[in-house]
This record gives structure tokens, sequence and C-alpha cells, in this order.
């Protein structure tokens, strides 16, 4: 996959973090000449590349690195004697090794009870480089952990310096793609590397989106080989989350065996389930096990030749919701504007819009939202 193919091994490799990229070689060759440092923490949203530049810095100062995920490793005990001694102890070969540890954010819930206040000790006894890492640091929990580290925000990548990174892929891999469709991948991933990376090698933007599901749709259910069931979604312009949901509502319609239909669900709740974790994990080398669960698992679950005629059907789902997908896009993203201003999440801030919109609509410049988001929070039930 190319983003794996293009994940940065050496700090060189990122584009557009370079003011981050100073600060920690300065942070780094600290470490290197005995003089401990505050530990880092990195934040700021998905896809910015906070992990990776992590991993490159270790690489470039060859240093060993220990990675461990907070929302894996919720309690004060399991961080405790997971951390602990990692963080004081040296390495075989004695020299430094970078201790990251990722998703801190996701220590949020009443089963993390201590888990924030057993980071925040491991890092105060710690003598070796601890890089945290979360998407978003102003929230209640992590209020004592702060004042511990150097707070550094990693943005979303300029769109002039993306569209030049994207146009270098480009060629690089022989993908044909004009100038245009480059500038509108780099204008919609927002600043995000990964997404406009995965965006490029579909080598297409936005598509006749219904035509092109429906036909992926009839091809992952009449495909006669694995090749063909895995590569139906490969040119359209669709989600993870949305290829599902169209499986889903169609397979009723295309099995009638039951025990196929039962293999087929089952294919497709795994699917799922990776899904849900490079949702929470933002470990996008998990999609292709939900892709080819999600297709080529689903055709498999056929056990009889069937050539009949099916009238693929627009999921449910999808036409039981209050406003479209298009309308959604618009409120997150006047949430995560508002978000920004309020030191809240985007969701944090869904949840209270009700409360919060007379104040929000009363000086809309200062969240600098546009017309259509104000209108989106205007409509919101």
């Amino acid at each position: 996959m190319i983003v794996d193919k293009y994940r940065p091994k050496n700090l060189s490799d990122l584009v557009g973090q370079e003011a981050v990229i100073e600060r920690l070689k300065i942070w780094a060759r600290n470490w290197d000449d005995g003089i401990p440092q505050k530990p880092i923490l990195l934040y700021g949203r998905p896809g910015c590349g906070k992990t990776s530049i992590a991993h490159a810095l270790a690489n470039d100062m060859n240093w060993e690195i220990f990675e461990i995920n907070a929302s894996d490793t919720r309690n004060k005990g399991a961080i405790e004697s997971i951390l602990a001694n990692t963080a004081t102890q040296s390495t075989l070969t004695g020299s430094l090794k970078l201790i990251v540890v990722d998703e801190v954010d996701g220590l949020a819930g009443q089963e993390d009870r201590g888990g924030v206040g057993a980071i925040v000790k491991v890092i105060q006894e710690s003598r070796q480089p601890t890089i945290l890492i979360a998407n978003q640091v102003y929230i209640q929990k992590l209020k004592s952990l702060l004042p511990e580290t150097e707070m550094i925000e990693m943005k979303g990548v300029e769109k002039r310096i993306l569209r030049k990174y994207l146009k270098q892929i480009a060629e690089k891999e022989g993908i044909q793609i004009s100038d245009p469709q480059i500038d509108e991948i780099a204008d919609r991933s927002n600043g995000d590397v990964r997404s406009a990376l995965i965006d490029l090698t579909a080598t297409v933007t936005y598509r006749d989106r219904e035509k092109d599901v429906y036909r992926a749709v009839a091809q992952v259910f009449k495909a006669q080989d694995y090749q063909a069931a895995r590569s139906a979604f490969w040119d359209v312009d669709i989600d993870p989350d949305m290829q599902i949901l169209w499986i889903e509502e169609n397979i009723p319609n295309e099995y009638q065996n039951k025990e196929e239909m039962k293999q087929a669900y089952e294919y497709l709740s795994r699917a799922d389930v990776f899904n849900g974790r490079i949702t929470n994990r933002q470990s996008w080398n998990l999609l292709r096990y939900a892709t080819e669960l999600s297709t080529a698992g689903v055709a498999s679950a056929r056990k009889s030749s069937s050539s009949k005629f099916v009238k693929y059907k627009f999921p449910t789902y999808l036409q039981k919701m209050s406003y479209t997908i298009a309308s959604r896009a618009i409120l997150i993203s006047a949430c995560r504007k508002i978000g920004e201003r309020m030191h809240l999440s985007s969701k944090e801030v869904l949840s209270q819009l009700r409360l919060i919109r007379p104040f929000i609509l009363k000086n809309p410049e200062f969240y600098k939202l546009e017309e259509s988001e104000i209108k989106s929070i205007q409509s919101y039930r």
C-alpha cells in the first residue's frame, strides 16, 4: 500500500513539519549529551504524522524504540507494570531508548482510573526520552499530565506543500493524474498526508458514486474468483464503513441459503472490527484486512452458483438518517473549528451543540465558520 511505502523512515522524509522537527532534534541531542529533558507531548489531528515522526526520530538517533498504546493499556496496574521498568532501565548496549505512549487521550473513562496518574509517575522517574501522543489534550483527564510535558502541536500540512509532495509521488509511481485532480485531493485532505496518499492511489477524485457502487456490489456477489471480488471497490470513491453498509444491505437479496448468509455476515462483522481498530488506533495498515474480508470473504460464503437477477438496494440505514453524508461532513467541519477555539474534541462539541449553539451563532466569525457551516449548525436537531 502506498501509505506504507512512503511512511517516513527519517526526519528528512517528513513534509511540512520543519518547526516540529527542529525542536525534536534539539530535544534529542540534549538527551544524547546526558541532559535529561521533559517528555514531549505531541498532539494534533489524526493523519498529521505524530507517530511517524517519533519513529523517524528514533531511527535518526539510532535509539531503540518501545511503544505502547494507552487505549489498550488502560489502568494503573497495567501501565506501571509495562512502563516502569522500561523507563528506568538502560538497554543492553547502554544506548538510549525512545518510549512512545500513543493515544494517551484514550484514557478517558471510569475503567482508566489511575491510568493518567501512573503515566505521570513513570515519566517523572524516567531515565529515557519519552514521547506521548494524543489527538486532543485539553480534556479533564489529562489535566495533571500537561504540566509534566513539553507540548508540541503538529498541524496539518499546508496545501501548497502537500500539492508539491503529491505530484512528486505521482511521478515516482507513474500515476496519471492532472494538476486540477491533485489540487482537489490536497483541498479535500485538510492537511492529512495519509488521507491524501490514499486518495492519490485511486487516481480519480469525485465520481458518479451511485453508478460505481452498484457495479462494485454486483461484482462482489457475482465474482467467480478471489481477485475479482477483492478488486471490486478499488476504483470507487467510497470509505470502508460505507462499503460495509452496502454489502450488509444486499446480502439477504443475494443469498437465499441461510448457511451462506450466516457465513457472509460473519466475514462482514470481522471486517467491521478491523474498521473500528483503524478508527480508534489510526492503524491504516489494517485496512487491507477489512477490505478483503468485506469483499472476497463475503463472496467466498457462496457455495452454489447463481445467475439470478438481483436489484441491489441503497442502504436502508443511510436512507433513515436525518441528513446526508455531505451535510454531516459540513457539520463535523464546523464542530472541529469550534472545538479548536474551545479546546474540545469535535465529538464533545457535537454532544453539547444544542446548549452552546446560541453563543456560537452570536459570533460565528470568531470560530471562522463558513456560511454552509453556520446553516448546518442552525438546522441541527
